[in-house]
């Protein structure tokens, strides 16, 4: 797990470090050697869950994966400023000889399907006309405990669910041990007695609103487990497909692996289902060439609320520049993605 940045219990060179940041930052050295590395570049991001502080959601919520909507709204405005948005329709005219990508493309992401992504996250994106793409875990629309790790590590900070014998660390093993259909009802319990809590995941009748906000829809998987782990990696790429086709109205092209963990052969069988774009967490810069995409398999770059904020939780566009900038440029391998020849 990633950690925040703590300010003066990091000790001088921290600071210094900050501080040498900011300075080349906002006299301008920074941001002229960032537009350079990332101007003929592919930067997509990836975020999961956005919430307001006084959201009853937000106390619970992991810290690593859940981001203040105050700072989500920041980073969005500074975006449009140092990159140039782009949607998955212009990814696909690109990727098909079409229009070429601006410079400084940015894709921004969303996994999972929260509820709070329709609630928050969209409108947000709406307000600044910038477009997104969200990975949606078919089998977790209107139903909360498809996500059964997430949904109990929630429920333990909540102090609504602990493991026989009360360790914290026996909770994921012992809801592991269970069959599927008691695991749930236990989850589905414990969240209909926690009602501030819920709804964690989003409702079908939310998709009109992603495509109003100009929100684009790929695939996460049906149950959100590793395609690496899946009994049938191949109904988890199908039945998601098919269900978010149905659900949308309209053809999914673009998958995001669960946990962000795929093999060479993953990748084959995820064309094979329909999909154009893939999409892993490998955190790197897409390489494009004549500004259109070389390869149909793209990294990610995850971004927690830590690494875009300074020592008083606010947003910091300096931390957010050089965090983006700092990464290696690679066309993923369309049969290999990241994994060496």
């Amino acid at each position: 797990m990633r950690t925040g940045q703590s300010g003066a219990g990091e000790g001088n060179g921290f600071r210094l470090k900050d501080g040498l940041r900011t300075l080349l930052y906002r006299s301008g050295a920074a941001r002229l050697f960032g537009r350079r590395r990332i101007r003929h570049a592919l930067t997509v991001v990836m975020f999961h869950r956005v919430l307001p502080r006084d959201d009853p959601r937000w106390a619970s919520a992991d810290p690593v994966y859940t981001m203040d909507l105050a700072v989500f709204e920041a980073f969005l405005d500074w975006a449009r400023r140092e990159f140039r948005p782009v949607c998955l329709p212009m990814l696909q005219e690109a990727a098909g000889g079409g229009a070429p990508l601006p410079p400084r493309s940015l894709l921004i992401t969303l996994d999972d399907g929260w509820y709070d992504t329709p609630r928050y996250a969209a409108p947000a994106l709406k307000a600044r006309g910038i477009p997104g793409l969200l990975f949606v875990t078919s089998g977790a629309v209107d139903h909360d405990a498809t996500l059964w790790r997430d949904v109990a590590a929630i429920l333990a900070r909540a102090g609504a669910l602990a493991a026989p014998g009360g360790s914290p660390d026996a909770i994921a093993p012992w809801l592991a041990s269970m069959p599927a259909a008691g695991r749930d009802a236990l989850l589905t319990g414990i969240l209909d007695r926690t009602g501030h809590l819920r709804p964690l995941m989003m409702q079908e009748a939310a998709f009109p609103l992603l495509a109003a906000a100009d929100v684009a829809v790929g695939g996460h998987g049906v149950t959100h487990t590793p395609l690496t782990e899946a009994p049938d990696p191949e109904s988890e790429l199908t039945g998601c497909r098919s269900a978010l086709a149905r659900a949308t109205g309209a053809e999914i092209s673009s998958f995001a692996f669960p946990h962000g963990r795929y093999s060479p052969d993953l990748l084959g069988k995820a064309f094979a289902a329909g999909f154009r774009f893939l999409f892993t967490s490998d955190s790197v810069l897409n390489t494009l060439e004549g500004q259109r995409p070389a390869s149909p398999v793209f990294g990610r770059i995850a971004i927690s609320q830590q690494d875009i904020t300074d020592g008083d939780g606010r947003f910091s566009p300096e931390r957010a520049l050089f965090f983006l900038m700092n990464r290696r440029s690679a066309v993923l391998d369309g049969k290999r993605g990241a994994f060496p020849a």
